[in-house]
């Protein structure tokens, strides 16, 4: 397997895509590469098998690759695409915020009744989650 080539059909495929975009050998898989202005071509997609075996690029990488190619949708598409992202992290937002102060003040709610019923005497001011009920032959009593 010292020199493994692609299908040429598939490098036709690949160039219509985009004629910068190739394909080499790395030793163990195919890499599909783009041809920057300056430098090495950078590696974009690594051609692999699920358990990581070598396996000829096919029509799946060409399909993989048209995916992220940001050309294929028009400017309309692409507002719409970010504002629905945006509206839903502003949503999130926004739900996170309400239940922060919900949270705040069911907190804040239980301090200043055991506060309140100190100040007042009006009862020993047991946290409302602490309370133990005991029988007794007649009546139910809270300690």
């Amino acid at each position: 397997m010292e020199d493994v080539r692609p299908d040429p059909s598939f490098v036709r495929q690949l160039k219509s895509v985009d004629p910068k975009l190739g394909v080499k050998w790395n030793g163990r898989n195919m890499v599909v590469t783009y041809k920057r202005a300056v430098g090495e071509p950078a590696n974009i997609h690594l051609v692999k098998r699920d358990d990581g075996s070598f396996r000829q690029p096919d029509r799946r990488d060409i399909e993989f690759i048209r995916s992220f190619d940001m050309h294929n949708e028009s400017g309309r598409e692409r507002l719409l695409r970010l504002s629905q992202k945006s509206e839903k992290m502003r949503e999130d937002l926004r739900k996170r915020a309400k239940d922060d102060i919900r949270h705040a003040t069911l907190d804040s709610r239980r301090q200043l009744e055991k506060v309140f019923l100190q100040k007042t005497n009006l009862g020993k001011a047991n946290s409302a989650f602490r309370r133990v009920n005991v029988k007794s032959k007649n009546t139910v009593k809270t300690i």
